[in-house]
C-alpha cells in the first residue's frame, strides 16, 4: 500500500515501513477479557483505594473498596504481580517501594471521513496520523507531565489540528468527532520494569511501558509467567529490574 495524494508538505526524509499495522485498543482489550473469561480468571472491576499489604519479605494480600458500595474486601495470594501502568508507584508505596514510573499525558482527537483519506499510518516524531477501515482518522499525541490529571485542552486540540492539517489539509473540512486524553505509564530510561519486586519473594512488576503497552503486552505476559514460574525467560530480565538508575 501506499499513503495516497491526501498527504501533503513540504519534502522530507522518511521511511516506509511495509509491514506496519495497527490494533484498535478497546477491541483488544475485549479480546483478553473473553480470553481470561474463558479460562476461568476472576475480573474484579473498578476497583478503588487498592493497596498490598506485607508481611516480612512476603506480599499477603490485596485490599481494595468495591466501587458501588464502598465495602473493603481483600485478596490473599501466593504471588502478585504488579501491572498496573501510570498507577504502579502509587501502588507500590504502599509497600515503601519507590519508582521511577510517572504518569504522562497524551491527547487525541478522532476525525470522520466518508472513506480513509489515505491507507498508512504517518509518524513524525511523537505525533501520528492514523486512518481506520470506516473512515475514521485518529490524530495524536502529545507528552505533558501533569500529574494524575486527565481531560484536554484547547492549546493542544488546536496544535494537533494545525499539525494534521499541514499533512493533511482534507481534515479542515470534515467533522471533529470526539476527543480525549489518557495517561501513560514513564519511565526514568524510557525501559519497562520487568521482574521479582525486591525485596518480596512472591512480588513481581511489570509495567512502565510509556508508549509501547500495547504491543509489548503479549511478549511481556509471555516473559512474565516464564519469570514467575520459575523458568529461565527468552531474554535476560536484567536490564529491566526495578532498582536501576535512580532508582534506591
Amino acid at each position: 500500500g501506499k499513503a495516497g495524494g491526501a498527504v501533503e508538505g513540504g519534502a522530507v526524509d522518511a521511511y516506509w515501513v511495509q509491514r506496519d499495522a495497527q490494533v484498535r485498543n478497546p477491541r483488544h482489550l475485549a479480546a483478553l477479557k473473553v480470553a481470561c473469561e474463558i479460562l476461568g480468571v476472576c475480573l474484579i472491576e473498578q476497583a478503588q483505594n487498592v493497596s498490598l499489604q506485607a508481611q516480612g519479605t512476603s506480599i499477603q494480600s490485596i485490599l481494595y473498596d468495591q466501587f458501588q458500595s464502598g465495602t473493603s474486601s481483600r485478596i490473599e495470594a501466593d504471588r502478585v504481580c504488579v501491572a498496573t501502568g501510570a498507577w504502579t508507584g502509587p501502588l507500590l508505596n504502599t509497600l515503601g517501594i519507590e519508582t521511577g514510573i510517572y504518569p504522562v499525558r497524551g491527547q487525541m482527537q478522532l476525525y470522520r471521513f466518508d472513506r480513509p483519506p489515505f491507507e498508512c499510518v504517518v509518524n513524525e516524531g511523537h505525533r501520528y496520523m492514523v486512518p481506520r477501515q470506516d473512515g475514521r482518522l485518529l490524530v495524536g499525541s502529545c507528552e505533558e507531565e501533569v500529574g494524575f490529571h486527565k481531560g484536554t485542552t484547547q492549546e493542544m486540540m488546536d496544535q494537533l489540528a494545525s499539525w494534521a492539517s499541514s499533512l493533511c489539509p482534507m481534515i479542515q473540512h470534515v467533522p471533529l468527532e470526539t476527543q480525549w486524553s489518557g495517561l501513560r505509564p514513564g519511565s526514568i530510561d524510557g525501559f519497562p520494569y520487568l521482574g521479582t519486586l525486591h525485596p518480596y519473594t512472591n512480588g513481581y512488576v511489570a509495567a512502565g511501558h510509556f508508549r509501547h503497552g500495547l504491543h509489548w503486552s503479549s511478549a511481556t505476559a509471555v516473559l512474565m509467567d516464564q519469570h514467575m514460574r520459575g523458568h529461565k525467560p527468552l531474554i535476560d530480565l536484567e536490564p529491566f529490574r526495578l532498582h536501576r538508575g535512580n532508582v534506591p
